[in-house]
């Protein structure tokens, strides 16, 4: 079989024999009809190609930074909630420690018998879109899917609102769970009202017990670093930074070099709200080690069922309503979407997390 070259200008087809000295020219309405009806040239169509391959998903001009949710670890939970039994003592004191036995001494009972149930359940950060089914049977394509679009831009509508109840928490309804914010309790907490010092910085960090004293995340708002950083400099302080793996367009990942507090990299939580009082910043031990010993910091809750797909995608028909001019008992060509993100935050050693409180950003 001989290979084919051909070349199309507008009304007429030239095809060549490559490798021989066959030649046809055939004259083509059809064609003519085809390419003066898009007006545009070969080469501007295959730039409208590309534009819509560009356009394929809705891009944000300003997207939140949500550096926390990177790092993050996740649980997925096989139930409606996770429990932990810790011991507890209302002045925030550890456990009594054993004691030296003298020779032909009694015991003494230290039984433990009071303990805390620490229950940590699931948000659920929804939103809805609509789609019509003429648009979707017109415009959906191997390029563009109008549902899939839609999807991937409420998604990230769930996160930022998971993430800002991370911190804030919900109550007064049936989704209702705690942030950091009321789940620190006050002897882990230091209010600024203010300005803060270095000192206020440290004051909160070394608060932190679990995990023998070692947190390994600092998270806050933009505005609270740079506070931090401007505190640092007045001071003629070295700002440390710590080395970690951040995303990249060109090569997927790479190492960066970012803020850190005694060595503790900060993650940038923007969706986190700014109360009137001020801005929190939060140091903390993240992920659990699965044993007795300390180290039961913050980590995410996910439903176990949801694993492989963490968010929950409904089509639901729209009913007709009058206020649309539609006719009662119709059936209407609109669908919504909706799209629920059940997930919530459990850590299991209340002193694994402390919190630097109303501060003033810069």
């Amino acid at each position: 079989m001989r290979n084919v070259f051909m070349i199309l200008v507008m009304n007429q087809v030239d095809i060549f024999f490559l490798g021989g000295v066959d030649f046809y020219h055939i004259e083509s309405p059809a064609l003519s009809t085809f390419f003066v009806g898009v007006n545009m040239s070969l080469g501007s169509f295959a730039q409208a190609l590309a534009e819509e391959k560009i356009t394929k998903w809705l891009l944000e001009n300003w997207p939140v930074k949500l550096q926390f949710g990177l790092v993050c670890p996740i649980t997925w939970v096989d139930g409606k909630s996770l429990k932990f039994n810790s011991l507890t003592d209302a002045g925030g004191n550890p456990m009594p420690f054993a004691y030296p036995l003298g020779q032909c001494e009694d015991y003494t009972d230290q039984s433990f018998d009071s303990w805390q149930e620490r229950v940590f359940s699931f948000g659920a950060p929804a939103t809805m879109y609509q789609s019509c089914e003429s648009a979707i049977d017109k415009y959906t394509s191997s390029i563009n899917d109008v549902i899939d679009v839609q999807y991937a831009k409420a998604c990230r509508q769930c996160m930022y609102q998971g993430f800002r109840l991370l911190e804030s928490g919900i109550s007064g309804n049936d989704g209702e769970f705690a942030g950091l914010r009321s789940l620190v309790p006050a002897n882990m907490t230091v209010t600024v009202g203010g300005v803060p010092t270095l000192q206020q910085f440290d004051d909160a960090f070394f608060k932190v017990v679990d995990n023998e004293g070692y947190p390994n995340a600092v998270m806050g708002r933009t505005g609270s670093l740079k506070r931090f950083l401007n505190l640092m400099r007045a001071a003629n302080q070295d700002i440390v930074f710590a080395d970690i793996e951040v995303p990249d367009p060109r090569t997927g990942t790479r190492i960066a070099r970012v803020p850190s507090i005694h060595g503790v990299p900060w993650y940038i939580n923007d969706a986190m709200e700014v109360p009137p009082e001020g801005e929190n910043v939060y140091f903390m031990v993240m992920g659990d080690n699965g044993h007795h010993t300390p180290g039961h910091g913050l980590q995410l809750i996910l439903p176990q069922v949801r694993r492989g797909d963490m968010f929950v995608k409904r089509h639901i028909p729209i009913t007709p309503s009058n206020d649309r001019g539609a006719d009662t008992g119709t059936l209407a060509s609109r669908h919504a979407v909706s799209v629920i993100w059940p997930m919530g935050i459990a850590y299991g050693s209340a002193g694994a997390v402390s919190r630097l409180a109303n501060i003033t950003p810069l």
